[in-house]
């Protein structure tokens, strides 16, 4: 009986291209307006939430009166 061995293809190079590449500075302007975008809608959210203080009726103007 004859054993046939496949050619096995070589580990993947282990590149630290990745981590090496410079950032794009049109992603990071993108990421901090987003950012900026989301920190202004959870504060417009939360103060819509926030209980309001009750009115307290004033007192009329001397001019209305």
């Amino acid at each position: 009986m004859t054993t046939v061995t496949l050619p096995t293809a070589p580990p993947p190079p282990h590149s630290r291209d990745g981590a090496s590449r410079p950032l794009d500075p049109l992603l990071v302007l993108t990421g901090i307006v987003a950012g900026v975008a989301v920190l202004c809608l959870l504060l417009v959210g939360s103060r819509a939430s926030a209980p309001q203080a009750p009115r307290t009726a004033r007192a009329p103007r001397e001019e209305e009166a």
